[in-house]
């Protein structure tokens, strides 16, 4: 799976869990900047992305996600 794809899928699962516009998302929305992602919604996101790509990440994978940009990059080394 390329960095496009993977960036797709990531970003149509954040729109839809939190509700938000996909075009506003890029790889370098911080998680901060998105005023919907709150911790409740990061544990779901990554629990979600987990599920739609067959993978586990570690705790300290998912408090390193900081931007769009880090999910995709932890992705592409897990699926590569």
């Amino acid at each position: 799976m390329n960095e496009n794809s993977i960036l797709s899928t990531v970003t149509a699962i954040i729109s839809e869990t939190l509700d938000i516009d996909k075009v506003s998302l890029t790889q370098d929305t911080a998680v901060k900047d998105v005023r919907e992602w709150d911790s409740a919604a990061h544990a779901l996101i990554a629990s979600l992305i987990e599920k739609n790509f067959g993978t586990r990440f570690s705790m300290a994978e998912i408090v390193a996600f900081k931007r769009i940009g880090d999910i995709v990059d932890c992705l592409k080394r897990k699926l590569a």
